[in-house]
């Protein structure tokens, strides 16, 4: 993660005058790999999150990225709460 932010750095950001923001910016970004282990989902699942645009994403240099408040939104908006009845079985609450 720490070389993929130094190539944003390199790639995007000027190298004279850096502001916190853009740094803050950059270090934010999550590739495929750190979305589908936070979410715990398959690359499948995750092309289909972006296809269907629930899940907003930037491609830069061939490769996709993903902003970190977008997923916690995802996980904000698409979590379901249950509630374990004393059988075992679930229920949503």
């Amino acid at each position: 993660m720490e070389r993929l932010v130094k190539e944003l750095h390199r790639l995007c950001l000027p190298s004279v005058g850096q502001s916190k923001e853009s740094k803050a910016f950059v270090g934010q970004l999550l590739d495929n790999t750190d979305v589908m282990q936070l979410l715990h989902i398959s690359p499948r699942m995750l092309q289909t999150l972006r296809s269907n645009g629930t899940l907003a994403f930037t491609k830069l240099g061939g490769k996709i990225y993903y902003r970190r408040e977008d997923i916690d939104q995802v996980l904000r908006n698409r979590y379901v709460m249950f509630k374990l009845k004393a059988h075992g079985k679930e229920e949503r609450v």
